[in-house]
């Protein structure tokens, strides 16, 4: 007689030590020159896009904002009455024209001013954590000073090289697992395989 023989899939494992890196990194500095009056962020801290990581001390760049804001409290109120004026008869319109220029003068006045007064502020370009801190609180900076350094962990990257034998065994796009230092257990997906072997290990960088 004849026998069928039970068909069975195997599945191969295949173990990868590596490191973690971040997917993204980005290192922010000043746009202005001053002294650090406040430091929101230390090594590990959490951050959200836009959250203030530091600022400069900007005193004259405030009054700047402040009369910048007068001004145009000023001119909002001389251009209503001169609309208004203008409505009834009572004033040519070429004096209505020069009090709204004055009041969007007055407008772009203040935006520049308070552009200005934000370059004293560090702010996260998106959410991560911090890796490294570069200033300390009451230091003297010049613009592009180094502030400190993102780190984008959401992916995380996990890193590895298998060997020339395991390479048929892997594709993009696979799921793998991968045990961190701490002991956490996170599912993930291979994105990349280098086909391009490392000339002293023979083995080809996979990247999770």
């Amino acid at each position: 007689g004849v026998v069928s023989a039970p068909r069975m899939e195997h599945a191969r494992a295949i173990r990868v030590s590596g490191f973690t890196d971040a997917d993204k990194r980005a290192v922010v500095g000043t746009r202005a020159a001053g002294v650090v009056s406040e430091l929101n962020v230390s090594l590990g801290s959490e951050v959200k896009r836009g959250d203030v990581i530091a600022i400069l001390e900007a005193e004259g760049k405030e009054a700047a904002v402040e009369t910048a804001r007068q001004l145009l409290s000023q001119r909002e109120a001389e251009a209503n009455a001169a609309r208004r004026l203008a409505e009834r008869g009572s004033l040519p319109t070429l004096q209505r024209d020069n009090a709204l220029s004055a009041l969007a003068a007055a407008r772009s006045q203040l935006e520049a001013a308070e552009a200005e007064l934000e370059r004293n502020t560090v702010r996260a370009p998106f959410d991560g954590v911090i890796d490294k801190v570069d200033i300390e609180l009451g230091s003297a900076v010049q613009p592009g000073t180094t502030v400190a350094t993102v780190l984008n962990l959401d992916p995380i990257l996990a890193k590895g090289e298998v060997s020339e034998r395991d390479l048929a065994y892997v594709k993009r796009g696979d799921p793998a697992q991968v045990r961190l230092v701490n002991g956490r257990e996170v599912d993930g997906t291979i994105r990349h395989i280098s086909r391009d072997a490392s000339s002293a290990t023979r083995t080809f960088r996979v990247e999770v």
